[in-house]
C-alpha cells in the first residue's frame, strides 16, 4: 500500500470509530438484547476472576470475561470496560477485514469488505454495545488473516501466531472450533510433505499454547475447562410444553423501593421473591423503567 491509500485507511476507519465511539460512550443505560448477557453472565465471571473464585462458564469460555476483567481492573467501570472493548474490537474487525479480502482478492475487494462491514447495520449496532459478539469477530477474522500471511510468506512464526489466535477464538465462544479447519492449510500448499508437517505442527503448537494455559489455571482454580450447557439446554428452558406454562390474566402493580412476588397456582405456592431497589446492577445509574431480571430460578 502506498501512503496516499494508508493515510485514507487510517482516515475512514477514524471516522468509523468516532461515530461509534460517540453512539456507544453517550449512551448511560443498558439496552435489553445481548447486554442483558454482559450483565448476568460475563460481569459475572469478570468478578470471581478478581475475586480469585472458581468460574462457572455455563455458556461461554472463559476469554472475554478475562479480558474484560482486566480492563475493569484498569478502569473500575463495568459497562465504560465493555463499551470500550467492543470500540477497539470495532477497529481490529475492519482492518484485518480490510487486508484479508485485499491479499486475498484484490485492492477493490478490500475496501468492498471495509464498507460493506461499516455500512452492517447489524456491524454498527453490536460495535456500539457492551457484548462480546464484535471481540468474537475481531479474533475471528485476525485468526484468517493470519492463517493467510502464514500461507503465502511460508512464515514460521506467523503459523505459530495463527494458532495463538486460533486457541484464543475457541475461548471466546464454542462455535471458535470451526476455524480447527485451518490445521488443513499448509497441507494446501506446493511445499515437501515433512515441510508441511512442520508447519501444522508449529500451528498446532499455537493452537495448544492457550488451550493448555487454560486448562492449568481451571485445574488449580477449580473451573471447568468448557462451559457446561450448550444451546440445546438454552433452547430447553424456554421452549417448554404448553401444559407446562401457567399464563396471568393480570399481573398487579408493584412497589419501586421494595416487596414481593408471590406464584400461586391452586392454592400451591409456587414460588416467591423479596425484592429491593438496591437489588439493581450498581453501574446502572438510574433505575427508572428498569426491571429486575431473575436471571437464575436458583438464587433467593
Amino acid at each position: 500500500m502506498n501512503r496516499r491509500e494508508n493515510a485514507l485507511l487510517l482516515i475512514v476507519v477514524s471516522a468509523g470509530a468516532i461515530l461509534i465511539g460517540y453512539i456507544s460512550l453517550t449512551r448511560d443505560f443498558f439496552s435489553y438484547s445481548t447486554e442483558t448477557d454482559f450483565l448476568g453472565g460475563f460481569m459475572l465471571e469478570a468478578k470471581r476472576l478478581l475475586n480469585g473464585e472458581p468460574l462457572a462458564l455455563e455458556f461461554h469460555p472463559p476469554f472475554y470475561a478475562t479480558v474484560l476483567a482486566l480492563i475493569q481492573w484498569i478502569l473500575d467501570d463495568w459497562f465504560l470496560s465493555g463499551r470500550l472493548l467492543s470500540l477497539f474490537s470495532y477497529l481490529i474487525s475492519l482492518i484485518s477485514s480490510f487486508y484479508f479480502f485485499k491479499i486475498l482478492c484484490g485492492r477493490v475487494a478490500g475496501w468492498g469488505a471495509l464498507f460493506a462491514l461499516m455500512s452492517s447495520s447489524l456491524f454498527v449496532y453490536y460495535s456500539t454495545l457492551a457484548t462480546s459478539d464484535i471481540f468474537f469477530y475481531a479474533l475471528y477474522s485476525s485468526s484468517l488473516l493470519l492463517a493467510l500471511l502464514a500461507y503465502e510468506n511460508k512464515s514460521v512464526a506467523l503459523w505459530v501466531w495463527c494458532g495463538v489466535f486460533v486457541g484464543l477464538v475457541v475461548l471466546t465462544r464454542s462455535n471458535g472450533f470451526t476455524l480447527l479447519a485451518l490445521l488443513l492449510l499448509p497441507w494446501l500448499g506446493a511445499d515437501s510433505l515433512r515441510e508441511k508437517g512442520r508447519l501444522s505442527i508449529f500451528l498446532l503448537v499455537g493452537i495448544l499454547s492457550p488451550l493448555l494455559l487454560w486448562a492449568g489455571i481451571a485445574s488449580y482454580t477449580g473451573s471447568p475447562f468448557m462451559p457446561s450447557g450448550t444451546y440445546a439446554n438454552l433452547a430447553l428452558t424456554y421452549f417448554t410444553p404448553s401444559e407446562a406454562i401457567i399464563e396471568s390474566q393480570s399481573i398487579p402493580a408493584f412497589n419501586n423501593e421494595s416487596g414481593n412476588v408471590t406464584l400461586r397456582f391452586q392454592g400451591d405456592v409456587l414460588d416467591a421473591f423479596d425484592y429491593h431497589e438496591d437489588l439493581h446492577a450498581p453501574i446502572i445509574n438510574d433505575t427508572e423503567g428498569v426491571s429486575l431480571e431473575r436471571i437464575s430460578p436458583d438464587l433467593a
